[in-house]
């Protein structure tokens, strides 16, 4: 079951890779891809390496896009290395002094600047985001805060912070929660089972919820991105009252807390 904003599919969705690229990939990135095909390939002497480095890209892109398993942005990753390459040459078409002229210390004026802005571009928001890295969306998005609308599963929601909750539970007194969304054998907490994902009687759950889907009984829940999104089933009406409601806390970019009680 593919998920992409808002809507399930077990089809999946022709503009699925389109938007992951769009919310996934660092804005520098993007910019800078955009700069280096229109500039760079203005000068004869860097189409082949435009040509060499984008036509796998583009191939592969292209049979992502008519693929029907959706279920990830790093389906992906295959690409950005050569995207990567391509666009760390941006620097190059904005050099304006030669080469002999840095050598005797000539300012290396646009590129440098250009160059820096890519470093930085890269940078900043990895630092900003620590240490949710899987939760990263553009601020084009809306930021990590905002994915959970746009995709589910391993993009944004693989039990990452997991044992984040169980921290929290810990500092805060809570010796049992509300969850649909973890594996007994590994974690050590005392759950009450919500519809959750991606284990087969959480997921069964979801035909009759174990709680009022219009009026929640009081209690602590714990739901994950994609639980809350109901990313696995076609009708999304279990969650639909949280969905409309703010959560009490957030573990990480994750998991929701709602204190009913």
């Amino acid at each position: 079951m593919a998920f992409l904003l808002g809507e399930s599919s077990d089809q999946g969705f022709l503009l699925f890779f389109p938007v992951a690229f769009l919310v996934k990939t660092p804005l520098v990135l993007l910019v800078g891809l955009l700069g280096v095909v229109w500039l760079g390939w203005q000068r004869s002497s860097a189409r082949p390496k435009l040509l060499f480095l984008f036509i796998p890209v583009v191939s592969y892109f292209a049979v992502s896009v008519i693929s029907d398993i959706n279920i990830g942005y790093r389906h992906l990753l295959p690409i950005l290395p050569l995207v990567i390459v391509g666009v760390s040459g941006l620097p190059t078409v904005f050099d304006r002094s030669s080469v002999a002229n840095r050598w005797r210390g000539g300012d290396a004026g646009h590129s440098t600047a250009v160059a820096l802005i890519l470093a930085l571009g890269i940078l900043l928001p990895t630092l900003w985001l620590h240490p949710h890295y899987l939760s990263f969306f553009n601020l084009a998005a809306g930021g990590p805060s905002n994915g959970a609308s746009i995709l589910a599963d391993s993009s944004n929601d693989w039990g990452q912070d997991l044992l984040r909750l169980q921290k929290w539970m810990a500092e805060n007194g809570e010796e049992t929660i509300k969850l649909g969304w973890f594996d007994r054998a590994y974690f050590c907490m005392n759950v009450e089972p919500l519809p959750g994902f991606p284990r087969a009687d959480f997921l069964a759950l979801g035909t009759n919820p174990p709680f009022n889907p219009e009026n929640p009984e009081p209690g602590l829940y714990a739901i994950s991105a994609s639980s809350l999104w109901e990313s696995h089933w076609e009708a999304k009406h279990v969650y639909a009252w949280f969905r409309e409601h703010e959560p009490t806390d957030r573990i990480g970019y994750s998991i929701y807390i709602y204190d009913l009680r």
